[in-house]
């Protein structure tokens, strides 16, 4: 038995200092009323917040009893929760610069229960040893493993070809494989934001007290011929690109430092992170589907994001499709399947849609794009080559967007499982074993019988209840298939 416990006093900080990121809007406009005098109202909102904070630690707590665990919280509204340990499926622990120096972890444990996908059914910070306490408790009870207490011998050969680790070349490609708009993106809207502070009343004096140089250079640039306007934008663009990658890579060198994926008997564990340290275990059997992601640089590099989904493994608020490794080229995606997640390799015939099923992946978005596009050049007056250039332009994304959907759509069926690839510009490819699809339906448009073709819908089980994968234009043939295969 394990006495009443509550969360530790460090996390009053952590929660006071996370609603500060949170709210950085209403803290900005606060300190706009300082200025004009609500000092008093700004100070009685932070105490009320403060003694919110006190109260919400007071009111939340756990304890164990025989072979479950009670966890109780809420301040107006007491919500009660019953945790049998062995339905526990995930454990994981994050480590921030506040829980090192205090010697302390945030513990997550989950079950997977329907109605707690939103929400971690056990969450609390505690003291490194108080949770290693509840780890052997919970080990002694599932067939999850704490890695902890593996006797492993690290010149073992299997040790060694089921440990996997990203380097620094690694997170700078993954870098470049990402899009960085948001970055650009949100340095505009701070800049927008913080437009009232002093540090930028100082950079604006400073573009007043040389505007003159400014308009000078404006003036011999506006009298510059095309070549030379184009190269000042590509310059410009370059240099917003370069600041743009240097500001990612940073944050994903914190992120993903020291990242570890490993598999020890049936579990597997993976660690990352600099400033928040993250450690999840889960053993191989809590494994729904394996999922590789490639937006089209990924493509055109042959690179892959892979991800999994495993019923109560949660990494920053997104429960169904989970981290695995981060970034991995074609040889790398093979190891890790053949020797982290083995169970999930799959051998087999892909089928594809029938080469005379290519115009149905373009007709569709030409008629879309037709529809939006011909109101607007009715009811605006612009050039005809204008409009020409634009609608070749549109033409030309939608030609290769669907090729590229064509040319992705597949399905791959081997023994107890399925792989399923689709996605135009963002290509997704799924392995499921066949138990962990809930159903498979069809439908058929007048055009799509005359070629022979269906569309199929596959509802897969996540954390999402329900995940829904549509394949286009496929044979009809694939649902003798998928039958034959005791899919259907």
């Amino acid at each position: 038995m394990i006495p009443i416990t509550r969360n530790h006093w460090s996390e009053m900080i952590f929660m006071t200092f996370e609603n500060i990121v949170n709210s950085i809007v209403y803290i900005i406009l606060g300190l706009k009323m300082i200025k004009e005098g609500a000092v008093f109202i700004l100070l009685g909102f932070i105490f009320l917040y403060l003694m919110i904070i006190i109260i919400k630690w007071r009111y939340s707590f756990f304890y164990i009893e025989g072979s479950t665990i009670f966890v109780q919280n809420g301040i107006f509204k007491k919500i009660k929760k019953e945790i049998p340990i062995d339905k526990i499926t995930t454990l994981d622990t994050k480590t921030n610069i506040l829980n090192r120096l205090l010697n302390t972890s945030k513990l997550n444990i989950n079950t997977g229960a329907i109605n707690s996908l939103e929400d971690i059914e056990f969450s609390f910070t505690l003291k490194k040893d108080q949770i290693e306490v509840i780890k052997e408790r919970i080990s002694n009870s599932t067939k999850i493993i704490c890695k902890q207490e593996l006797k492993v011998n690290e010149d073992d050969i299997r040790y060694k070809s089921n440990l996997y680790k990203m380097e620094l070349k690694d997170i700078f490609l993954y870098t470049i494989t990402k899009s960085k708009i948001y970055v650009i993106l949100m340095v505009g809207f701070l800049y927008n934001i913080l437009d009232d502070l002093v540090v930028i009343d100082k950079v604006n004096k400073y573009i007043d007290n040389h505007s003159k140089k400014l308009e000078y250079l404006y003036e011999n640039i506006s009298k510059s011929n095309i070549a030379t306007l184009v190269f000042i934008i590509i310059l410009f663009l370059t240099f917003i690109y370069i600041i743009s990658t240097l500001i990612c890579f940073i944050y994903n060198y914190v992120k993903y430092y020291n990242f570890t994926l490993q598999r020890i008997e049936n579990n597997i564990f993976i660690e990352y992170g600099f400033i928040s340290k993250k450690s999840f275990s889960f053993n191989i059997e809590q494994i729904n589907s394996i999922r590789f992601d490639q937006n089209l640089v990924c493509q055109l590099l042959n690179l892959y994001n892979i991800n999994i989904s495993v019923i109560g493994y949660q990494d920053d608020d997104i429960a169904s499709q989970t981290l695995l490794y981060p970034l991995a080229n074609k040889i790398l995606k093979e190891e890790i399947i053949k020797n982290i997640v083995y169970e999930l390799e799959i051998y087999g015939e892909k089928i594809k849609p029938p080469k005379h099923t290519v115009s149905m992946f373009l007709i569709k978005r030409y008629i879309i794009s037709l529809i939006i596009l011909l109101p607007v050049f009715y009811y605006v007056d612009i050039y005809l080559w204008i409009m020409c250039t634009i609608l070749s332009i549109v033409l030309i994304i939608q030609t290769i967007s669907g090729y590229r959907l064509y040319k992705n759509t597949s399905i791959k069926i081997g023994k107890g499982k399925i792989e399923i690839s689709n996605g135009s510009i963002r290509k997704q490819t799924i392995i499921i074993p066949n138990e962990k699809i809930q159903s498979i339906g069809y439908k058929q448009s007048i055009l799509q019988r005359k070629k022979q073709v269906y569309d199929y819908n596959i509802d897969v089980c996540s954390n999402n209840i329900g995940d829904l994968i549509k394949l286009k234009n496929l044979d009809t043939k694939i649902i003798n298939y998928l039958e034959e295969k005791a899919v259907v």
